[in-house]
């Protein structure tokens, strides 16, 4: 049972989806304040405004809530990318998205609390599986899809050429500490990626 600090300030209690939600963005918060190693069950729960009982009921570790905070917040950029039209607009459209999901402009923490997540086995594979394999999986679907098109030949997907562009917004946010800006992205796909792929 939820006890009276589950009382949000109108004097009704979340429950259900709200809670979960009030749960994540006070783990995301606390994440982006403090950092992983320094992040507790208590303060999340003290910042979501519910007892920590209703957060081990649900996550048993810090581990599992964590996870599954991250998970929640990642946006789906399935459909912007399905509708963005040629092969330089939808590689655009990508772009985009990962690099503000790095740049902690979607809820999602930026890249310095991002490294050390990386640092923790279990939250790393996670990390790997949703954000990185994830759109890696759509970036290949965005080429696919081009040499459907007849705008590419498939023998020009390689795992280098599709791992180019997200490694360069990572290293550009690492080198500068700030996001490229949508110039740089295109300068990007125009004068690196389109040419690699034989479409440029």
């Amino acid at each position: 049972m939820v006890n009276e600090a589950a009382a949000d300030r109108s004097g009704t209690r979340r429950r259900g989806a709200a809670l979960v939600q009030a749960i994540h963005d006070a783990t995301l918060a606390e994440l982006s304040g403090t950092g992983y190693a320094r992040l507790s069950m208590e303060a999340v729960a003290a910042r979501a405004g519910t007892g920590k009982a209703a957060l081990y009921r649900r996550w048993p570790t810090k581990q599992d809530l964590v996870i599954d905070a991250l998970n929640a917040t990642l946006p789906d950029l399935t459909r912007p990318i399905e509708t963005a039209g040629t092969l330089r607009d939808s590689l655009l459209t990508c772009l985009r998205g990962m690099r503000d999901v790095l740049a902690g402009r979607t809820g999602f923490p930026d890249v310095t609390v991002l490294v050390e997540l990386m640092r923790e086995p279990g939250v790393a594979q996670a990390y790997r599986e949703k954000l990185i394999t994830a759109r890696m999986a759509i970036l290949r679907s965005v080429l696919e899809r081009a040499v459907e098109r007849g705008e590419l030949r498939a023998d020009k997907i390689t795992p280098l050429v599709v791992r180019t562009g997200p490694a360069l917004i990572l290293q550009g946010l690492l080198m500068t500490g700030t996001p490229p800006p949508d110039a740089e992205l295109r300068r990007i796909v125009d004068e690196i990626l389109l040419p690699l792929l034989g479409a440029g």
